[in-house]
Parts: structure tokens; sequence; C-alpha cells
């Protein structure tokens, strides 16, 4: 089974995801004045998982908004805010 681009991300596939419980997450990379510069779709088992997915995309952006539906999981930076 091939990773699921969340996975990819992390570096690892987890048991969850063999059985399917993923759930998307929109990822927002945003510029130094906080606007979107791109948007990526992610498959992740949790919340925490989305996170670290949006921790791992920070190192190339200046901050990375993290969003499940409607719902804002918060921003992250390279810094670890």
């Amino acid at each position: 089974m091939q990773p699921t681009p969340c996975e990819a991300l992390l570096g690892y596939q987890s048991e969850r995801s063999k059985e399917g419980a993923m759930a998307e997450y929109r990822l927002y990379s945003l510029d130094a004045a906080d606007h979107i510069v791109a948007g990526y779709s992610v498959y992740c088992i949790s919340d925490r998982a989305a996170l670290t997915a949006a921790r791992r995309l920070a190192e190339r952006a200046p901050a990375v908004e993290v969003w499940q539906s409607t719902r804002c999981l918060g921003s992250v930076t390279a810094w670890g805010s």
C-alpha cells in the first residue's frame, strides 16, 4: 500500500491508515504577510499527525495553517509556534 501524502511528509505509514481511518486536512503555506501562497490536501490519522505534517512543511515556508473542513486547528511556524 502506498503511503498517503501526510505519511510521506511524516516518513512513516501507520497501522490505522491501512484500516482506512483517515481524515482530510488542508495545509496552507503562508508568506511573511500571512497570505496563502499554496494549499495542500493531506489525509492523516489525527489532528496531531496533521500538525506534525504542517511543522515539516513550515521548514520551507514562514508559516502553515491547518484546517479540517471549517475547523482551524491552528498555524505553525518553523520556529515552533
